[in-house]
């Protein structure tokens, strides 16, 4: 094993005697280093995360003050806001929203359902 050890690190023209990872060794060493640390990876999603939350706090926070503060001309910016309203924090409002859309939808698949038969 040493002859054959030797003999590889001559023909790679390698002369302190290191020498290069073959086979599954190499392999398995290149997988590893394709994939992030789970927690440097962890690290990373919380602190953008964080950073995402704050931007998003930052910007709620601004379309709030357009839409309460007039500008120099007195007009006031109209927002849309597609999120659902402050006294729908529960569960049960929230259900109650989804399945009032829900049952749109079935009256529309029924109603379509019954002009394609007619």
């Amino acid at each position: 094993k040493q002859w054959y050890q030797r003999r590889v690190a001559i023909t790679a023209g390698i002369s302190d005697g290191c020498i290069p990872k073959t086979g599954t060794q190499k392999w398995s060493e290149e997988y590893r280093s394709t994939y992030p640390n789970e927690d440097e990876l962890r690290s990373e999603c919380e602190m953008y995360m964080a950073e995402f939350d704050e931007r998003e706090k930052l910007k709620l926070q601004r379309e709030k003050e357009m839409s309460e503060n007039p500008d120099e001309d007195g007009w006031i910016t109209v927002t849309k806001s597609n999120k659902l309203s402050a006294s729908a924090d529960s569960a049960v409002e929230k259900k109650k929203i989804y399945d009032k859309k829900m049952e749109k939808r079935k009256k529309y698949r029924l109603r379509l359902c019954v002009d394609t038969t007619a």
